[in-house]
């Protein structure tokens, strides 16, 4: 003797009932283990690709003494980069990418693989240095660095210790 319509019907809801506990218990499992392990579900730069890492004013002077010295690229719009930037930058904005990033690459092919890239752009809310750091991370052996508070972190930090 077979199932009733009725009796299937009761079944795939029970299956579906369990489906979702089991999602729902997974999903406050992660929560839990990420509270008590912080920084294992993150967003940093530096988790997502380990050839990248943000760093703060602070960690951008110290770079800036390395031997060879760091490339600084400016991912800002042309306009911005020529209302001013940090000395030595050289503008590689974001919107034109595709015009730069293969002769990018080669000159830095040429570079000792000790230089290290610090990519910027305005402040804390731009994304066009992570966009760029992240389209040459695989395509150049050097460490690329994200100076995330950017050219408004940098302006800052110039005029607090006048």
């Amino acid at each position: 003797m077979g199932f009733s319509l009725r009796d299937q019907w009761e079944s795939f809801f029970n299956d579906i009932l369990w489906v979702t506990k089991i999602l729902f218990l997974s999903f406050a499992a992660g929560l839990i283990i990420s509270l008590i392990l912080p920084g294992t579900i993150g967003s940093e730069v530096s988790k997502i690709d380990p050839a990248m890492s943000e760093i703060d004013i602070g960690e951008f002077n110290t770079l800036m003494k390395t031997n060879p010295p760091p490339v600084i690229m400016d991912a800002r719009s042309d306009l911005f980069y020529q209302n001013g930037h940090i000395p030595n930058a050289l503008s590689y904005p974001l919107k034109r990418i595709d015009q730069w990033k293969e002769k990018f690459v080669e000159e830095m092919k040429k570079k000792d693989s000790g230089t290290i890239i610090i990519v910027y752009c305005s402040d804390v809310n731009c994304e066009d240095s992570h966009d760029v750091a992240e389209m040459l991370s695989p395509l150049v052996k050097n460490r690329i660095f994200l100076f995330k508070e950017g050219w408004q972190g940098w302006v800052n930090s110039r005029s607090e210790n006048q």
